[in-house]
């Protein structure tokens, strides 16, 4: 898979500022890593509501970070759901976000188990975005690698009565890029 980097982007002191005073969300000025830092997995609901009243690019796009953090602090089907709502807005927004995307995929990393919870997703949306009119398609490992990661989520609450609509959604999804 061709994983090229594309041009960094970085949150502005402007936009975090804002979104500081516009939301009253946690900050220090000695925090290195914010969002990161104060990202709290139990207001992914508050986040994605501050994000759909934001019209700036640069307010977006330190929210997303804020988003993505608390959503790959789920797991089950708290995670599959937050990261539905989270696709959506990413293939909206895409541009905004590019960087950030690549970032969360760990492209650098060969093990998923050395990545974050919602690498493989990532991994997934990017090679929707940027691939969807490539010659080479995934492979049957990455194929193989994204959909154990979806149902190994499935799996481990044991909700299988979902377990049929997942897959149908993750063949359907490879389908769609001629990639299955």
């Amino acid at each position: 898979m061709d994983t090229k980097e594309p041009e960094f982007r970085c949150g502005t002191g402007i936009a975090k500022d804002s979104l500081v005073k516009k939301f009253n969300l946690p900050y220090e000025s000695w925090m290195q890593d914010y969002p990161y830092e104060v990202a709290d997995p139990e207001q992914v609901d508050f986040y994605l509501q501050c994000y759909a009243e934001l019209t700036d690019d640069d307010e977006k796009f330190v929210m997303m970070r804020f988003l993505i953090q608390a959503i790959d602090g789920h797991v089950g089907w708290d995670f599959y759901h937050y990261w539905k709502k989270l696709k959506e807005i990413l293939i909206k927004d895409f541009l905004i976000h590019e960087y950030t995307v690549y970032y969360w995929c760990c492209f650098d990393k060969h093990e998923l188990e050395e990545c974050f919870n919602i690498a493989p997703f990532m991994r997934e949306l990017w090679c929707m975005q940027k691939y969807t009119h490539r010659e080479q398609k995934l492979s049957s490992a990455e194929l193989a690698e994204i959909i154990a990661k979806e149902i190994r989520y499935l799996v481990a609450d044991e909700k299988f009565e979902k377990l049929q609509e997942e897959i149908e959604y993750a063949i359907n999804t490879r389908k769609s890029l001629g990639d299955y």
